[in-house]
């Protein structure tokens, strides 16, 4: 009996959608499959899902642009309904298994075994002359096409454990390390001793309350303590683009600022991972231009460091911090032109191109061998391509991958960096953080801490 598990999400209990995008092709019928209104309705199939008092039949519609399979059903009452029955919540799983040629049922499942076994068969999807791309589970993928010490790069941005489902399947911030663990231990086997992971994470906050969840720390520990990692440093990446989120703390009750910061763990096998920080140097600041024009006084500092007379050397470039300042604002790339002239949907959470290259350029050399094993739109492919490094890139939503392809069609699609950029614009600004306090603080705090919610009229000015 051919079987297909489905993640639920937040658009199944609110809209009744369930995603059916990664059931195999032909599991349901061609003729299930209708155009996109009423008055084309596809030959029906009838669902006997556990639960209800009666079956149900439905098609599959299109979209009204393309014409493709939208993959949901379009009689999408009795999803709300299933949902509620079994208290099911985003990131359960339900299986759906076909009985008969147009007969199937469902029920409530939260099997990876089975999951594994219903996902598209794991294939090679693209290939250029340095990389492929594989449709897939990369736990499967990687295991069956790299050997052992074989890779130097792995570097990721994993879905994040969020406590709101998205569209491109995270995984709840309190199941999260349990679900990573056989990624880390298949990730340290992969890599050669002086090889790194860099994996790219955003924060969550703990349902209904203000406070922040721990998730991203406890994976890190658990590389580290029970998968055999070491932390060489971890990096901050500043988004200034970001928007003030989660609005409810910080727009609305005033009691938090605005999220914009990624944590980037870097780890590896070994103390001792191959790196150069010559290779990703910043310009020097104006204030460092000046010192090293008008000279200094070599001599003790209060802090205790002996900056001495070496400090005047002019090495043309400074040592950059572990804060990586990078808006996230493509909006008009080739890929998202691309996208949408044939209709994909385009992967909604892409790191710039900047996050990988920055550690690609830092940790690898030309002709080494970089893993993205959560690729989406392929951005760490395109980077590695681009820098002569070989690369996998590993996803199991074809439609990403569709659309990833766009990155390898010409030469002239790969983004290289502007030529005779302009250093004394390529910066962002971040103030002081007294800039604009004022001498006394009259805005009162709230005395039960924004537990209770006000309306914006109660709200202090």
């Amino acid at each position: 009996m051919e079987s297909c598990v489905i993640e639920i999400t937040d658009a199944a209990g609110k809209h009744g959608n369930l995603n059916l995008a990664g059931c195999r092709k032909g599991f349901f019928p061609e003729d299930a499959i209708g155009g996109a209104t009423k008055a084309e309705l596809g030959k029906p199939i009838s669902i006997v899902a556990a639960g209800l008092s009666a079956p149900v039949e439905t098609d599959i519609p299109a979209h009204r642009k393309s014409g493709k399979p939208r993959w949901i059903f379009r009689r999408r009452e009795w999803v709300r309904e299933f949902v509620t029955a079994h208290e099911l919540r985003p990131g359960d799983k339900i299986t759906i298994a076909r009985t008969g040629e147009r007969s199937y049922t469902l029920e409530p499942t939260a099997n990876r075994t089975a999951f594994l076994t219903t996902m598209p068969r794991s294939k090679l999807y693209h290939k250029t002359k340095l990389g492929k791309i594989y449709l897939g589970d990369s736990l499967d993928v990687l295991d069956k096409q790299l050997t052992d010490g074989s890779v130097n790069l792995i570097i990721t941005s994993p879905p994040f454990g969020l406590v709101r489902k998205k569209e491109y399947g995270n995984v709840d911030a309190d199941k999260y390390v349990k679900w990573f663990k056989p990624f880390g231990n298949l990730f340290l086997r992969l890599l050669k001793p002086n090889g790194s992971l860099v994996i790219d994470m955003g924060g969550a906050w703990n349902p209904g309350t203000a406070t922040r969840s721990l998730y991203h720390y406890e994976l890190l520990l658990c590389l580290c303590n029970e998968c055999g990692f070491h932390l060489a440093q971890e990096f901050f990446w500043w988004n200034p683009s970001k928007l003030p989120t989660p609005a409810e703390w910080v727009t609305v009750r005033r009691i938090r600022v605005k999220d914009a910061v990624n944590f980037v763990w870097w780890l590896s096998p070994t103390s001792w991972p191959k790196a150069s920080n010559r290779r990703v140097l910043s310009p020097y600041s104006s204030a460092m231009r000046d010192l090293l024009k008008n000279g200094y006084k070599a001599k003790l500092r209060p802090s205790g460091h002996d900056i001495s007379e070496k400090f005047s050397t002019d090495n043309k470039a400074a040592i950059p911090p572990n804060l990586i300042a990078l808006a996230n604002t493509e909006s008009n790339s080739y890929y998202l032109r691309y996208c949408r002239e044939h209709a994909l949907s385009p992967h909604p959470a892409r790191f710039p191109s900047e996050i990988p290259e920055y550690f690609i350029r830092m940790l690898t050399d030309p002709g080494d061998l970089v893993v993205d094993p959560f690729a989406g739109s392929c951005v760490t492919g395109e980077v590695a391509q681009r820098l002569k490094r070989r690369w996998i890139c590993v996803d199991t939503v074809e439609e990403y991958l569709e659309g990833a392809i766009a990155r390898f069609r010409r030469e002239d699609t790969l983004f290289p960096l502007p030529k005779n950029r302009d250093i004394n614009k390529s910066y962002y600004k971040i103030y002081h953080p007294g800039a604009n306090w004022n001498c006394e603080s009259d805005v009162p705090l709230l005395p039960d801490g924004g537990r209770t919610r006000r309306e914006r009229s109660e709200n202090p000015k």
